[in-house]
């Protein structure tokens, strides 16, 4: 088992590589200017034709690298081949240093902050939406298991029949429309509940550590919620299809057929074996939830990795977006090589030499 992760993990190098590249030749070729945007967000929207405004768009690709050729642009995004022609930092590094990039952690500032390191406010977002995420994926499996068991076993009844009906409801649901609905029902003007915008109270920083920790539960209940639903929804429907199949199978029968309770067919004998393709889910459900909450995060208006990108996209700010997708891609990789590892638990039967 070891053996195999090693490879595995050895694997990801060249995988994350051939990533980056595609990521970053398809940002640079999409529509939109960064130099553009920025010189208008800081001269207040100061239009082309204005007095000066082509020698700050020039003098701003010039300064950020991006005058140069993509191959060149990519390998100062690496890092070490990250010099300072003329005396200026150009994309990638932080800057003072020339040897700054990816494989040193060190994605350079923002092209609006010239002080904020992208890493850093990547690590302050990320401890908002890892923490949100987490929790998601563990209601999405702590309650679609059981539902999608009870409702297999219960194949045909009133009540699966109402489940299957009320998830297939909530899967169709749009996320953003949901936490709309969500803000309308529990905010203030709803049932005034829930407080519906970010994860504190404006005076949160005053509050004692209990204060503060209940007050940063009641912010995160919606914002969880509409993360949840869809997932749990999609879940437990893949887990009532492989329970009604392992069920089916002459083993099962066999089992029955010795006098063994439903219980003890149904949680020792069936369980294990439908869970490989829930298994197989977990691959996607956690990146998805950590890369994909831009819509929840604008929605609640959370300081999260979503809300990151969706920021960095708008300023056509390349270092936000390739820190951004890079993680995702990562976490893509990471939920895999999980999901390989889980089965050789679930399944003895599977083995990695």
């Amino acid at each position: 088992m070891f053996g195999y992760i090693l490879r595995r993990l050895l694997w990801m190098i060249p995988t994350m590589f051939g990533i980056t590249i595609l990521v970053f030749t398809a940002i640079r070729l999409a529509p939109g200017d960064p130099a553009t945007v920025m010189i208008g967000i800081s001269s207040g929207g100061e239009m082309k034709g204005d007095v000066g405004y082509e020698e700050r768009i020039e003098k701003f690709r010039h300064e950020n690298g991006l005058d140069r050729p993509i191959w060149i642009q990519y390998l100062g995004f690496l890092g070490p081949f990250n010099i300072k022609p003329d005396g200026h930092p150009w994309f990638g590094g932080s800057g003072a240093d020339p040897w700054g990039g990816l494989l040193v952690l060190d994605l350079g500032h923002e092209f609006q902050r010239k002080t904020m390191p992208i890493i850093e406010e990547l690590g302050r977002r990320l401890q908002v939406t890892i923490p949100l995420s987490l929790i998601s994926t563990l209601l999405i499996y702590l309650f679609a298991l059981p539902m999608g068991i009870y409702s297999a076993v219960r194949q045909g009844t009133k009540l699966d029949a109402a489940m299957t009906v009320i998830l297939f409801i909530l899967y169709s649901v749009p996320t953003f429309w949901a936490g709309l609905m969500l803000i309308l029902a529990f905010g203030a003007s709803g049932l005034h509940w829930l407080p519906v915008l970010g994860l504190h109270s404006k005076d949160a920083a005053d509050l004692a550590t209990w204060p503060y920790i209940w007050d940063t539960i009641v912010h995160s209940i919606l914002p969880i919620a509409t993360l949840t639903y869809g997932g749990l929804a999609y879940l437990s429907r893949q887990m009532r299809v492989g329970m009604i199949e392992v069920i089916r199978s002459d083993y099962i029968r066999t089992a029955r057929a010795k006098g063994l309770s439903e219980k003890v067919v149904v949680m020792k004998h069936a369980l294990r074996n439908s869970l490989i393709p829930v298994i197989t889910l977990f691959a996607s459900i956690l990146p998805i939830l950590i890369g994909g909450s831009v819509i929840v995060e604008q929605v609640f208006d959370v300081p999260g990795m979503g809300r990151y990108a969706f920021e960095g996209l708008i300023a056509r700010d390349y270092g936000i977006i390739m820190a951004t997708t890079t993680f995702s891609a990562f976490m893509t990789l990471v939920g895999i090589l999980l999901s390989d590892i889980a089965y050789a638990m679930v399944d003895p039967r599977i083995k990695y030499d």
